[in-house]
């Protein structure tokens, strides 16, 4: 056994050894030779050169910079534990992935229709993947009206089970979810803006986003819930506004470089990845985006430059 991974090591031949990763399934063929009660094993290494270990005798075992011993019963548990561990991390690695996520808009919910009169949709969706570390208490506190905006405890006891069986058949719906629209509802922080230091890209047509999408904190705050993005890579795909369309993008180049206001009026399609801690992720793996010239008028609307539908992952 590996002392960092559980590995079976089974000697095929006078000089090569098959070690199988416990928790991965995956072999690698190892080369050795025994003298006495020096034992010398090569292996393949990450950087794809070999690498060699010099290992002695004590007792049944070798041992060195790793350790070979006999299987024994007490293995079991950390053999196991190995396995789960892997698999939790496979599916964390999936949810994690745009890969498979449709690019069809009707897939995902609007993040509106789960928003209700008793909180936002992002305090939902948290409540839904963290469920079961919550008492009653705690979801009647924090998901009903009724219960929270009353300090009569006959009037809070007459709708505790009538709130609290609404707001399980609501989690349970919600943790069933795979896909939400996220969209920028009135007083939400906006989820993208022009990076007014740098213009127009003519390479790549479009311009440098400052957003929330490539990862950077949180957003949220309401009952004390935030949530991200999955995307942390500066240069992400999300960091970026592509406008092909020449005249639109004359319109932005003219107003960032002439400091006039500039409003981009977001919705990101994304994957729920599930919880990080205590924040709820997503992955972002479309946007839609509306650039506006911004007039801070109440009676002049802002005047829409372009839309552009984006989905790199389709």
């Amino acid at each position: 056994m590996l002392d960092r991974s559980p590995t079976q090591v089974e000697f095929t031949s006078k000089d090569t050894a098959t070690a199988t990763d416990l928790s991965t399934g995956k072999h690698q063929e190892w080369k050795y030779t025994l003298q006495g009660d020096a034992m010398t094993i090569t292996m393949p290494w990450g950087n794809g050169q070999p690498r060699t270990f010099d290992l002695h005798r004590d007792g049944n075992n070798f041992s060195g910079p790793i350790s070979i011993a006999p299987k024994t019963p007490a293995d079991d548990t950390r053999i196991e534990r190995a396995k789960q561990e892997e698999q939790a991390h496979k599916a964390a690695e999936e949810r994690a992935s745009p890969k498979g996520a449709p690019s069809d808009k009707t897939a995902y919910t609007p993040s509106a229709d789960i928003s209700d009169e008793n909180n936002v949709w992002y305090v939902w969706l948290t409540a839904a993947w963290s469920a079961q570390n919550q008492d009653d208490q705690t979801k009647l506190g924090v998901l009903s009206r009724a219960w929270y905006s009353t300090n009569d405890s006959f009037a809070r006891q007459a709708v505790k089970d009538k709130e609290l069986a609404r707001i399980n058949a609501k989690l349970i719906d919600l943790k069933k979810l795979n896909y939400v629209a996220i969209g920028e509802a009135k007083g939400d922080t906006t989820l993208a803006t022009l990076d007014t230091s740098t213009g127009y890209d003519f390479g790549k047509k479009g311009f440098q986003l400052t957003s929330w999408v490539c990862g950077s904190g949180g957003l949220g705050g309401k009952s004390g819930v935030n949530y991200s993005f999955v995307e942390s890579d500066r240069n992400g795909p999300f960091c970026f506004l592509p406008v092909t369309d020449e005249e639109a993008a004359k319109k932005i180049e003219s107003l960032r470089s002439s400091n006039q206001s500039i409003r981009i009026a977001t919705t990101v399609y994304a994957k729920v990845a599930g919880m990080d801690g205590g924040r709820l992720q997503f992955v972002p793996v479309g946007a839609d985006y509306a650039v506006y010239k911004q007039t801070y008028k109440p009676n002049t609307p802002d005047e829409l430059i372009t839309t552009v539908s984006y989905w790199p992952y389709k």
